[in-house]
């Protein structure tokens, strides 16, 4: 084999490397978007299947919130940043009843200890309130 076919195959595989990087860390990029402390916001999680609703005067300054949902396992995860943010107001977790229908029961829990939200349904979505940004997590059926 010659020195140029060789680069050339090297070349290739090095492309299939970086795509393969690319699509990776694409395909888990969480929810980023800055919220203006006077307005609040929302976040569309994985594709609309939930939505973080942050009213106004919630926040203490404008700041960049990222959300995501992760499936692993027998577990679904809500991750959000900064971890450890605190509300002045409750913002909304809003869980589509498709998710909900996955699980195993309505109850989340935060790392470290167990700690159980009242979820309020509306036939379509399953409503929880959140003081602070922890990793929640629900487990499967």
């Amino acid at each position: 084999m010659s020195n140029t076919m060789l680069r050339k195959r090297i070349q290739v595989v090095a492309l299939i490397l970086v795509v393969s990087l690319f699509l990776a860390v694409t395909a888990t990029l969480a929810t980023t978007k800055l919220i203006k402390a006077k307005n609040g916001g929302k976040l569309n999680i994985a594709s609309g299947e939930a939505k973080l609703v942050i009213p106004p005067g919630a926040l203490e300054e404008d700041t960049v919130i990222s959300a995501d949902m992760i499936e692993e396992g027998e577990y679904i995860y809500f991750q959000f940043e900064p971890d450890g943010l605190t509300f002045a107001e409750p913002a909304t977790l809003m869980i589509s009843q498709s998710v909900i229908d996955k699980l195993e029961d309505t109850i989340l829990y935060g790392p470290g200890s167990l700690e159980i939200l009242p979820g309020y349904s509306n036939r379509k979505w399953m409503e929880y309130q959140i003081d602070h940004f922890s990793l929640y997590y629900f487990r499967r059926r």
